[in-house]
């Protein structure tokens, strides 16, 4: 019930008041030794952990809130309330991609997506000053 999802959403913000300032040190680390001409760094909180300001530019995946759903109770075989509950915790897909700088819809088929991917690439590579 709610009290469930409230549980989870205390416990869920106080793990990531915990862990949050040792990822983001760790994602630096290995940003200021990489030797790559471009660093992409996975994360789904960056806005809601107002973390945009590290970063030159943000990708942002996304697909439809039923999508999620079924993703997070197939791939991570969340319950239905439990898989809303992480949903919920988040921007709105809209509200990302208004701040975004790419985006990559990724309600297609994987090959669609390849292309996607590829052609987001490019862009990064080539158009943005990184060498391939």
């Amino acid at each position: 019930g709610y009290d469930d999802i409230d549980f989870i959403l205390n416990q869920k913000q106080l793990i990531e008041e915990l862990i949050h300032p040792l990822v983001w040190k760790e994602v630096e680390r290995r940003v200021q030794t990489s030797t790559a001409s471009v660093c992409i760094v996975e994360s789904a909180l960056i806005y809601e952990t107002k973390s945009e300001g590290r970063f030159t530019g943000v990708i942002v995946a996304t697909c439809s809130f039923g999508e999620q759903l079924r993703r997070l109770e197939t791939h991570r075989k969340m319950s239905p309330e439990h898989a809303y509950a992480r949903i919920i915790t988040q921007l709105p897909v809209s509200e990302k991609e208004r701040h975004a700088q790419f985006i990559v819809n990724t309600e297609c088929s994987y090959e669609d997506l390849v292309v996607r991917v590829e052609r987001l690439y490019h862009t990064l590579m080539y158009e943005k000053g990184g060498e391939q």
